[in-house]
């Protein structure tokens, strides 16, 4: 007898798309009038499904609608889709959907977000290359080194780090290279194993929620919303770091506990097996931190510091984001 197995993702979007359709024939259809900003000639267009109305483009237009957002909103580009009229909803005729909707509806939602998707694959790419090569492995397996004898550092490190990787470009599954060279460096500086899974898991998992130049968050998210993707960068980055030294300060406290009594340790049962798993040496082959892979990592850190700065002041968006990244992995990894 087979065993039942959750549904892929792509499976449970396609059942998402089918019970949508279905609610396509049993609730009222209703829409928003939307407002949208042309930069070409500083005007509002006001649309609706019986078609479309020029305003002026102007604070006193926006209170007369009850949009309550600054005018300087629209005219810098930070909201560029249009957005719903309040007060304006009304019924309008039903359009359910069929099959052939169903089918066309996914390539049409590729079409609209392709410049979504090409940064997401070229990013994604990019991480893969950079992990194949090992450069994130040897770099921690280095900086494990470093701070041999000075383990706290290494849990505030490998925590801010990760971390820093979750928040920039959503560095999640990648990290499972890390747990087997960091799990033997813990255990001898008397440590348990959830101390190193905590600095691994929870930084990748603390920089991914507050994502703060994150492509398959953040920016993805800022584009859905019709704003600009570094509206509110800053109050994430304050967001980040209370989260980030909260986490690292309950990694630490629970550390110090297990250091001065393991029977504080919440996986104490598994104590000598998981000691034996490891044998408090590092079995894993061990990648030297070249100069060349040191290279890798700098070329791609500085990969994410030129999409923030040309988001931020030279007004690019996911063609010219794309275009760093293209660059970098002709010109550094094909060659």
């Amino acid at each position: 007898m087979k065993k039942i197995k959750f549904p892929t993702a792509q499976t449970v979007l396609l059942l998402i798309a089918v019970f949508v359709a279905l609610l396509t024939w049993v609730v009222p259809s209703g829409e928003y009038d939307r407002l949208a900003y042309n930069k070409n000639d500083n005007t509002f267009i006001r649309s609706n499904h019986l078609g479309t109305t020029n305003l002026e483009a102007n604070q006193k237009t926006l209170d007369d609608l009850q949009v309550k957002i600054p005018i300087d909103k629209f005219t810098s580009g930070a909201i560029y889709k249009p957005i719903s009229i309040p007060g304006t909803y009304k019924n309008i005729d039903a359009k359910p959907q069929g099959f052939k909707e169903l089918v066309l509806a996914p390539l049409k939602g590729i079409i609209q977000v392709a410049d979504i998707i090409i940064l997401v694959l070229f990013i994604g790419g990019l991480v893969a290359i950079v992990n194949f090569t090992g450069a994130f492995e040897a770099g921690i397996s280095k900086l494990s080194e470093l701070l041999l004898g000075k383990e706290y550092i290494l849990i505030i490190a490998v925590t801010s780090l990760i971390a820093l990787g979750g928040t920039s470009f959503g560095f999640a599954e990648e990290t499972i290279a890390f747990y087997p060279i960091l799990i033997p460096i813990f255990l001898a500086a008397k440590y348990d194993a959830m101390v190193a899974l905590a600095c691994i898991f929870v930084g990748s998992q603390i920089g991914c929620m507050m994502s703060t130049i994150n492509p398959f968050s953040t920016i993805i998210a800022s584009n859905s919303a019709g704003i600009n993707w570094t509206t509110g960068l800053y109050e994430r980055v304050i967001l980040f770091v209370v989260g980030l030294s909260t986490c690292i300060f309950y990694i630490i406290r629970y550390a110090t506990r297990v250091r001065n009594n393991p029977k504080k340790s919440i996986i104490y049962d598994q104590k000598i097996e998981i000691e034996k798993l490891f044998s408090f040496k590092n079995t894993s082959i061990k990648i030297e931190f070249n100069s060349k892979l040191k290279l890798v990592l700098t070329i791609f850190i500085l990969c994410f510091a030129v999409m923030v700065y040309g988001g931020s002041n030279l007004d690019w968006w996911f063609l010219e984001m794309t275009g760093v990244f293209f660059r970098c992995y002709f010109n550094r990894f094909h060659m």
